[in-house]
């Protein structure tokens, strides 16, 4: 078995990883696809949380908030996109680390200027 199947079948909750990416040169390029269980419940609490993350975004920095995307998983969520600058990227990752119910907070965001100007 190779490495990324392993570490697929070692998150809590991955039921079955399916091997299935081929190497357009030929021969077998291997990719672990983890289905995960989730609990109807928990999703739903999830999508609250990333709603009262988002809404406090915006509220904060109106338009310039659409470029942050926020995604929760069993309260931990990320935040990806881009900020116009540092200090709105680490005000954003502290808005989400404050919000009731957020676990754990992962920052993927970049810094772009383009994030600025549109």
């Amino acid at each position: 078995l190779d490495l990324a199947q392993n570490v697929a079948r070692a998150v809590d909750g991955v039921k079955l990883v399916n091997n299935k990416l081929s190497n357009p040169r030929g021969g077998n390029l291997p990719v672990a696809v983890a289905f995960v269980t989730i609990n109807p419940r928990n999703a739903v609490v999830d999508a609250l949380l990333e709603t009262r993350i988002k809404r406090q975004l915006l509220s904060k920095y109106g338009e310039r908030a659409i470029k942050i995307q926020v995604e929760a998983y069993d309260g931990s969520v990320t935040l990806t996109g881009s900020t116009p600058d540092v200090s709105m990227r680490n005000r954003a990752t502290w808005l989400a680390r404050e919000t009731r119910g957020a676990r754990e907070v992962h920052d993927l965001m970049t810094i772009s200027s383009k994030a600025a100007n549109d």
